[in-house]
């Protein structure tokens, strides 16, 4: 059995056609284009979901007991699931007065900000342990800025105990094999 290596990132590949539509992430080729919009894909089955948003189609129905909605995209499905059936918390918003409980990340850090707030900042459990849910970000380098806004009545926590609630991977019909590494 061949094995096939990613010349980029090193990845091995059992079938080469895996590896040939890998390597389309790394050379941002996109050989897959709609034809309304000239939009580019890596992959075909991301732009048989696009043409979902020109079509009006809506092949990704919620499987909830009662719940007739349907989604032209697999990740609008999970989202969906998550905050309307699903367990997932709302965020509380920190400001004393303000009583607003959001349940979708980016719609809670927009709300932040018209308090003048770096959601980044708040949404950190060292610096503000009241916010009852904290996503599982990726690592990424934060902007530091001498003008933020931190809320007075809110203290910094040592606290290591608290919890974070873990976000589950969105399932799509198109991802490709996982990679065999050795």
């Amino acid at each position: 059995m061949t094995d096939w290596s990613c010349s980029f990132c090193s990845k091995i590949f059992v079938r080469k056609g895996d590896l040939n539509r890998h390597e389309l992430l790394h050379t941002g080729i996109k050989p897959h284009v709609c034809g309304t919009c000239g939009k580019g894909f890596a992959q075909s089955c991301a732009l048989k979901t696009h043409l979902n948003t020109h079509t009006g189609n809506k092949p990704y129905r919620c499987n909830a007991p009662g719940c007739k909605a349907a989604f032209g995209d697999p990740s609008s499905r999970t989202r969906h699931r998550k905050e309307r059936h699903g367990k997932a918390q709302s965020h509380q918003c920190p400001v004393p007065g303000c009583n607003s409980s959001i349940k979708r990340t980016s719609t809670f850090k927009a709300h932040l900000r018209t308090h003048g707030l770096d959601p980044n900042t708040v949404l950190d459990p060292k610096k503000f342990p009241s916010t009852k849910r904290v996503p599982v970000m990726s690592p990424r380098p934060r902007k530091t800025s001498p003008e933020l806004v931190q809320i007075p009545t809110l203290m910094p926590s040592n606290d290591s105990s608290i919890s974070k609630s873990t976000l589950s991977p969105t399932n799509t019909p198109c991802t490709s094999p996982r990679p065999r590494l050795y």
